[in-house]
């Protein structure tokens, strides 16, 4: 049974590695394979513009990658409109902040602990205390010369091996109660990152638009002085968004 779990398991295992590097190229940018341009029905593609300052990263129409501007007349979309696009969503959808955080710390404050560390505690100290019960017998044994040296050298070692590595799993259960002691002050500390977090001063999460976001799709409207796009969310009604290049101020509604 456990040569075929260890065979299964490799087997799995070389599937995945070679699905792997796929996997990852579509999951690198969390809009990769999700702008969609409305007068072609094609993706946009990413780029990287390299300029004196740094490098930019946009996403450009497949057709104008392929033709140029003669292809499609969409503009390129730069990354940083996109996380402030979604960033201003996500805070929409986000208003009531403190019920979120709320609802979150309940739900981690109610996951149960597995384990009984108390009980495993006094199990293990139990255990140790009959070792030495059993090594204060050993020596009284040989010092009365009911056992030789050697056998008394022989299993004295096997009980202080027992002993090594019943103190080794105390010491790490020990740690675990620490930590559980530290729950209320990690709960704090969790708080604080949410609620950084919420307000999205540090710009957009790409987790979360991976999460949240299916695609955008940008509108023929749309120029190189503004964009005018049409954003689904994997809940919910679609949102418009405009936005303005020439102030960086954008204005996003569900439609």
């Amino acid at each position: 049974l456990w040569d075929r779990a260890n065979a299964l398991y490799k087997r799995r295992s070389q599937q995945m590695m070679s699905h792997q590097s796929g996997a990852e190229f579509h999951n690198r940018y969390p809009y990769s394979g999700k702008i969609v341009c409305e007068e072609h029905g094609t993706s946009f593609h990413r780029q990287v513009v390299k300029r004196k300052n740094g490098e930019t990263e946009t996403w450009q129409c497949r057709e104008y990658r392929n033709r140029g501007r003669a292809g499609c007349a969409a503009p390129q979309l730069r990354t940083t409109e996109l996380d402030q696009i979604m960033a201003g969503i996500f805070n929409q959808l986000a208003r009531n902040k403190q019920a979120i955080i709320d609802a979150v710390v309940t739900v981690l404050q109610s996951i149960p602990d597995e384990h009984d560390h108390a009980q495993d505690l006094r199990r293990i100290e139990e255990d140790l205390s009959a070792i030495q019960a059993k090594k204060d017998r050993l020596l009284e044994m040989s010092i009365e010369g009911v056992i030789s040296t050697a056998e008394f050298k022989q299993r004295n070692d096997g009980f202080n091996e027992q002993a090594k590595v019943l103190e080794e799993r105390l010491a790490a259960l020990q740690a675990e109660v620490e930590k559980g002691q530290q729950t209320a002050a990690q709960m704090e500390k969790i708080r604080a990152a949410l609620e950084e977090e919420l307000t999205f001063q540090n710009g957009i999460n790409s987790a979360l638009v991976t999460t949240i976001l299916d695609h955008i799709v940008v509108k023929k409207s749309s120029n190189s002085e503004g964009l005018l796009l049409v954003i689904y969310l994997k809940f919910g009604g679609p949102w418009g968004a405009v936005f303005e290049r020439e102030n960086s101020s954008f204005r996003c509604s569900p439609s």
